[in-house]
């Protein structure tokens, strides 16, 4: 999959961002990667969501549909490092969802790479139990999550059913990427076509010294 930016022309207003891949024509609003960094045994995980650019008119409330368009797994920080080079290329992604104080990420600064991390508008909202209900929201009553062949319904079985209140979320690095831009995508920007991203530099502050207590 390989994404282009179009523009969409809008009289007297702001043009239309539009996400369109070369190969297939689908058409998507926004488009985020997630990142959870590796945690003790378990692999680095990052992920990318696609949001459709129309709505669904045949259900209720006329919702857009989500799709996990590609995901990847490994220890290995280096191809972590280029899977993450690759996404941004490959889906127009100016940054990557993720916490960008972990100590993990310092072996990545020491080596000189450049990739940008940026919190969550809604760290301190974000947990097992949020996921959890975001999931059930878009996948119970109305099908509006594809998976496709990702892992991702396989590790909410394992990790969420037992463990939802017992341990903190980034101790699951694909619960960490795919709740980051699952609640970005959901509580940010909902009802716009154009989309809305807020200023991040007047919640900067605050979000570090929320990541430094919750992580």
């Amino acid at each position: 999959m390989k994404i282009k930016k179009q523009l969409i022309k809008v009289r007297g207003g702001n043009d239309i961002k539009k996400l369109v891949d070369s190969d297939s024509d689908m058409a998507f609003r926004r488009i985020l990667g997630g990142l959870g960094w590796p945690y003790a045994e378990r692999p680095g995980f990052v992920v990318v969501l696609g949001e459709d650019f129309g709505p669904d008119h045949s259900l209720q409330h006329s919702p857009r549909h989500y799709r996990i368009l590609a995901e990847h797994e490994t220890s290995d920080l280096e191809e972590l490092q280029r899977i993450c080079h690759k996404f941004r290329e490959d889906f127009c992604l100016r940054s990557i969802l993720g916490n960008p104080e972990n100590p993990v990420r310092e072996i990545w600064k020491r080596e000189g790479v450049k990739i940008s991390v940026v919190l969550p508008c809604d760290l301190e909202k974000i947990d097992l139990n949020l996921i959890a209900q975001l999931v059930r929201r878009n996948t119970e009553g109305r099908k509006t999550l594809h998976f496709g062949d990702s892992k991702i319904p396989g590790y909410l079985t394992r990790f969420v059913a037992d463990r939802i209140e017992s341990e903190s979320l980034e101790q699951f690095p694909p619960m960490t990427a795919f709740g980051f831009v699952l609640a970005e995508i959901e509580l940010r920007g909902h009802s716009s076509l154009a989309g809305f991203r807020p200023d991040r530099s007047k919640l900067a502050i605050g979000n570090r010294m929320k990541s430094r207590r919750r992580f």
